[in-house]
């Protein structure tokens, strides 16, 4: 048995992280002032390597939920 730093590993909660990273936010209201959806942003993202959901750029543009003003 081991013990010691082992048990202070720090876990997130389940599923992926939905977290928009703050230097994406700028491009999200281009390309949403340029007249994409949310559903075509969401994909742009993951094709920059963010992934993230169309929902939560919803939220980040409306400034909602994480994302309040």
């Amino acid at each position: 048995m081991t013990s010691g730093s082992d048990d202070q590993v720090k876990r997130r909660g389940p599923g992926r992280p939905r977290i928009i990273p703050p230097e994406h936010f700028d491009t999200i209201l281009q390309l949403y002032k340029g007249g994409l959806g949310y559903r075509s942003i969401a994909n742009h993202l993951r094709g920059l390597g963010v992934g993230t959901t169309h929902t939560a750029v919803r939220r980040m543009i409306k400034g909602e939920g994480a994302y309040l003003r």
